[in-house]
């Protein structure tokens, strides 16, 4: 409530501005609300009377400060800027700033890629390739002398075939192509069915998790996160556009 008070006469000319609850009018132009009771009160109990005068939001800033009103009553924000040019009571209500989203969010395609290609999830692709090579090459490593047909043919062809039975045993789609014949290879190839499957099913898990969580909460999770989206406020609210 910023004040400009005289000493005389007993007549003192408050501006406001509409804000409900703080200032309302009435379709007859009866000014009522929260900071225009309180004013009143506080005018009473001084002996003051009260001409009340609407201006717009920042012209009601601009006649305070060139002292043609005596005071002015509304939702008014203190701040370091206003209090050089007028001076305020105390405050009589607090507040802060909220964020509203939508409850129900459409599905947006450029959220689930954004979320299908996060690093979390790349990171697990690439944990998944480096293991699948390991076992391929291993597996060449072990069959490439008993082997030949299969896994013969120069390292590279010889890898090759050691990472292709790899992907084929890790994703359960085996064609039957690609069969080790050594106790050893096999012994490997039990245990990466039993690693291929709890592999996958956690790559499934963790690519689901991401694009459920996306849905849930939406992109927007804290004030940061208002920078990538677009934003909109009530009109005339100086400390929100400020924000």
């Amino acid at each position: 409530m910023p004040l400009h008070l005289k000493t005389s006469p007993k007549i003192l000319t408050v501006g406001t501005t509409i804000s409900p609850p703080f200032v309302m009018a009435s379709s007859n132009g009866h000014l009522s609300g929260l900071s225009i009771a309180l004013w009143r009160h506080i005018a009473k109990k001084l002996g003051y009377q009260t001409h009340l005068k609407l201006y717009a939001f920042r012209p009601l800033l601009e006649a305070v400060s060139a002292k043609q009103v005596d005071a002015a009553v509304s939702s008014i924000t203190v701040s370091a800027s206003r209090a050089t040019q007028m001076d305020f009571s105390e405050p009589f209500f607090v507040t802060g700033l909220a964020i509203a989203v939508p409850a129900k969010r459409e599905a947006d395609w450029k959220a689930v890629l954004k979320a299908a290609i996060s690093w979390h999830v790349l990171d697990l692709l690439f944990g998944a390739l480096v293991l699948l090579t390991a076992v391929g090459t291993l597996m060449w490593l072990i069959e490439r002398h008993h082997n030949r047909t299969t896994f013969g043919g120069g390292k590279a062809g010889g890898v090759g075939k050691g990472i292709w039975w790899s992907a084929q045993t890790m994703t359960s789609v085996g064609y039957g192509d690609v069969i080790p014949r050594t106790f050893a290879g096999r012994m490997l190839a039990i245990l990466w069915m039993l690693l291929g499957v709890v592999t996958t099913s956690g790559f499934t898990a963790s690519l689901t998790t991401a694009l459920t969580i996306n849905q849930l909460q939406g992109p927007i999770k804290t004030a940061n996160d208002l920078q990538h989206v677009r934003v909109g406020t009530i009109a005339g609210s100086t400390t929100t556009a400020r924000y």
